[in-house]
């Protein structure tokens, strides 16, 4: 069965000969050159379903090759093949459009299976959404997510080092978990690490796993975390805490694709795709030799930037009734109404724990709320109503100047309002007003909230 037709380019004549035979007995249609330079000026260089190139060859350098070829072709597929000396070549290739790359020296089983998930995502539209279960999960409709969302969708075509990029709560884990499900190891296990919250004494065992009477305690053969992800998915969450020593031992086994549990001495296979996240400057990290950079670029082929919530806030009122709805359900307590004040305070607040942040104040709501009251701003923490970057709202950078006045002073008057408990001779005496005022601010700002309490007339 013709699966595909397929250019091999390689300086290497012996390692030419082997591959096409390899690749013919799976069932493609095989082209070799050993002259990047005359590949590069074939005449029928568009009928090829895929192109794989070597990266160092003495002719013309592969990311030369890639370039021509492209600037031609800029839908072409291409594969290249990279030693370990040469893997930050790949990085660069695959900025310069490659599809993705393999390493040499290159197993026939390795480079079938990535030549097959090539032509099996090449067979799916290319417009076919990221598979997204809206009863798991919601991620936002913002143009910022949703070129977040057309990337994952690109990489989890491929198998390449994967890095995601962003603050504490932004939810690097669900889009790891969506290239995962999406990804031809959907099928396959996702296994998920934290690396700062595991002390360093047992991370070895954690992740490489041991056997039984490698130390005290060690009852039975147990496998770590690397051995139990095979056939799916690795994500080591917070990598930029890893202690140098630590990283030595994950670029080994990703290196080697194989482990040894504590006290075997039998090496132990592995196979996963493996997606990082931090929320640490790698690139600095790496200037001061905190970070290994031959595990930097290991990791970071393919790069996605989680934008924090404060810069989505289209996403903000989404997510507010996405937990509004889970919380409804997990407490079984209807909540449905929130005062116009508080949902004003939730969207305009900047919340510096994004969407986890969201999370436990709606769950806060709903632990304390009592069933069919409204929620007013009494509610809502202190942290949130005292916030100087909620006196605006995230509209400011569109606003006028009496506008964006208008809201920090109504904003100011209400928080004020609220610490003294609504007691209007205490709270104009705080912030230096006379109660007559004060009650004229209230009116003009529509603040009539449950009555006052003005002690001082």
């Amino acid at each position: 069965m013709k699966k595909g037709k397929i250019l091999l380019i390689d300086d290497d004549i012996a390692f030419l000969t082997i591959t096409e035979k390899i690749l013919g007995y799976a069932g493609y249609r095989v082209d070799t050159d050993s002259d990047p330079a005359d590949a590069i000026e074939r005449a029928d260089l568009g009928d090829f379903d895929l192109i794989i190139t070597d990266l160092v060859m003495p002719q013309i350098d592969g990311i030369e090759v890639i370039k021509s070829i492209l600037a031609r072709h800029p839908h072409k597929k291409i594969l290249v093949l990279t030693g370990n000396a040469t893997i930050e070549t790949a990085v660069e290739a695959m900025k310069q459009g490659a599809y993705t790359y393999i390493e040499k020296p290159v197993e026939s089983d390795r480079l079938l299976r990535k030549i097959e998930e090539v032509f099996y995502f090449e067979n799916h539209s290319e417009e076919e959404a990221l598979l997204i279960d809206d009863s798991e999960i919601y991620v936002g409709e913002s143009p910022e997510i949703a070129k977040v969302l057309k990337m994952a969708e690109k990489i989890a075509r491929v198998e390449s080092g994967t890095l995601i990029l962003g603050e504490s709560g932004t939810g690097k884990e669900v889009i790891a978990s969506l290239i995962h499900k999406n990804s031809n190891r959907r099928n396959g296990p996702f296994i998920k690490i934290n690396c700062a919250a595991i002390p360093e004494s047992l991370f070895e065992s954690e992740l490489f796993g041991f056997v039984r009477g490698a130390f005290t305690g060690a009852i039975k053969d147990t496998k770590g975390k690397m051995e139990l992800a095979r056939g799916g998915t690795l994500f080591l969450d917070e990598i930029g805490d890893l202690t140098l020593l630590a990283q030595t031992k994950i670029l080994r086994a990703i290196q080697e694709k194989e482990i040894y549990r504590i006290g075997g001495e039998a090496s132990v296979e592995i196979d996963f795709r493996l997606i990082c996240a931090t929320n640490k400057d790698l690139r600095k990290l790496v200037e001061e030799e905190k970070f290994r950079e031959d595990l930097y670029y290991r990791i970071n082929v393919a790069t996605i930037h989680l934008p924090p919530l404060r810069e989505r806030g289209e996403d903000i009122d989404g997510f507010i009734e996405y937990y509004r709805t889970e919380f409804a359900k997990k407490f079984e307590k209807q909540i449905p109404v929130f005062s116009k004040e508080v949902m004003d305070c939730l969207q305009n607040y900047c919340w510096p724990g994004n969407i986890r942040e969201l999370k436990n104040v709606i769950e806060r709501i709903y632990i304390f709320g009592e069933v069919n009251k409204e929620v007013t701003l009494l509610d809502l923490p202190a942290e949130i109503l005292n916030n100087d970057h909620s006196s605006l709202s995230r509209n400011e950078n569109n606003m006028q100047y009496k506008d964006a006045k208008y809201e920090f002073e109504k904003n100011y008057i209400e928080k004020m309002l609220i610490k003294n408990n609504w007691n209007v001779s205490k709270t104009a005496e705080e912030i230096g007003l006379s109660r007559r005022n004060l009650h004229e601010k209230i009116n003009q700002f529509q603040l009539n909230r449950g009555g006052f309490n003005d002690s001082g007339r």
